[in-house]
This record gives C-alpha cells, sequence and structure tokens, in this order.
C-alpha cells in the first residue's frame, strides 16, 4: 500500500508537472499567437505601407514623365521661336536695306526733280522771250513794216537764238517758231482789218 500511496503520489506530482508544463506551454503558445498577431499586424503595416511607397513611386514616376514632356514641348517651343526670330531678323534687314535704298533713290529723285525744274523754269523764261522776240519779227514782216536790212538782221538773230535754245535745252524747232510767227501775223492782220 505504502508502494501504491508512493506511486500515487509521484503520479500526481508527475501529473502536476505535466500540468505546470501544459501552462507554460500555453502561455507560451499564447506568447507566440500574440507575437504571431503583431508581426501580422507589422506585416501588414509594412505592406500597407510598401504599397503607399509604390503608388508614390509610380505618382513620381509619372509626374516625371509629364515634366518631361513638357520640357520636350518647351524646347521644341524654344527652338521654333528662335528659328522664327531669325527669320524676322533677316527680313528686317532685308527690309532695312530696302527703305535705305528707296530713301537713297528718293534723294536722287528728288535732287533730279528740283535740277529738271530749275532748268523748266530757265525753258520757260528763254521760250518766253523767244515769243517775244518772234512776235517782234512778225510785226517787222508785216505789212506796215520797217526796213527790209532791219526785219532780215532781226531775223538772223531771232534763227540764231531758236537754234541754240533748240540744241541746248530741247526748245521749238525753227519751223515751229516760223509757224507760231505766222499764225501771229495772220492773227495780227485779222485783228487790224476789224
Amino acid at each position: 500500500a505504502e508502494q501504491q500511496l508512493k506511486q500515487s503520489l509521484s503520479t500526481k506530482t508527475e501529473l502536476e508537472e505535466r500540468e505546470e508544463q501544459v501552462e507554460d506551454l500555453l502561455e507560451q503558445l499564447e506568447e507566440a499567437l500574440l507575437q504571431s498577431e503583431r508581426s501580422d499586424m507589422l506585416r501588414a503595416k509594412l505592406v500597407a505601407q510598401m504599397s503607399d511607397v509604390e503608388q508614390k513611386l509610380k505618382d513620381e514616376h509619372e509626374h516625371h514623365n509629364v515634366r518631361m514632356s513638357q520640357m520636350e514641348q518647351l524646347r521644341a517651343d524654344a527652338s521654333m521661336i528662335h528659328r522664327k526670330n531669325q527669320f524676322l531678323e533677316r527680313k528686317c534687314n532685308r527690309m532695312r536695306e530696302y527703305v535705305k535704298n528707296v530713301a537713297s533713290k528718293c534723294r536722287e529723285w528728288d535732287g533730279a526733280f528740283n535740277e529738271k525744274e530749275n532748268e523748266s523754269l530757265l525753258f520757260q523764261t528763254k521760250y518766253e522771250d523767244a515769243m517775244g522776240r518772234i512776235s517782234d519779227l512778225a510785226r517787222l514782216w508785216s505789212p506796215s513794216g520797217t526796213q527790209p536790212m532791219e526785219a532780215i538782221a532781226i531775223k538772223g538773230f531771232a534763227k540764231d537764238e531758236l537754234e541754240n535754245d533748240r540744241t541746248k535745252r530741247g526748245g521749238i524747232s525753227l519751223k515751229q517758231a516760223v509757224g507760231e510767227m505766222t499764225q501771229d501775223s495772220s492773227n495780227a492782220n485779222e485783228s487790224q482789218n476789224l
């Protein structure tokens, strides 16, 4: 009976030890479960953070691509503006040269016009003088005229003057002057007859 008692006591002790071991194992298991839950939470948190970082990287990459595309567009625009500016500068230089040439021609034409105007006034004066002389000649040749020698002298002088004017200034010819002289003479005769 003592042996049985000893055996039962040792069995009881073993059972108690085993219960303690089981409790220890349960505690370790609970702690392991808690750590596993924590690690799962931590893993989930890390996965969420990694997902956020990956999304941010994608957004930054897209933003970078958009910026690069904008930069390429700006480079193309700048190149086009530069070419256009060079074209306009060349055109402006050509226009400047053209205006300079036109201004130079205008100055030349202005000087030539003034010179021709002066020549025209001079020719007009000489023409009026010649017409006055022709008129005088016409009176000399009229039926009530003076002596023939005086008429011949005046006629020779008028002929020389008319030839000089026609040669120098492109004036009226002697034939025209004589025609006008004949016309003046007939006009004078008609006015006398009236």
